[in-house]
């Protein structure tokens, strides 16, 4: 179990890194990047 444990926080590390390595992701459809770089519904 441990060893399972393990492997899924450095899957789930990898996962964020590449979300972190790639911020200018276009956001869904009908919404807009703000400020922040957070991706908003239109109000």
């Amino acid at each position: 179990k441990i060893s399972m444990s393990i492997t899924t926080t450095t899957e789930s590390n990898l996962l964020s890194g590449q979300v972190i390595r790639v911020p200018e992701l276009e956001c869904p459809l009908g919404q807009r990047r703000d400020s922040l770089g957070n991706c908003r519904n239109r109000l």
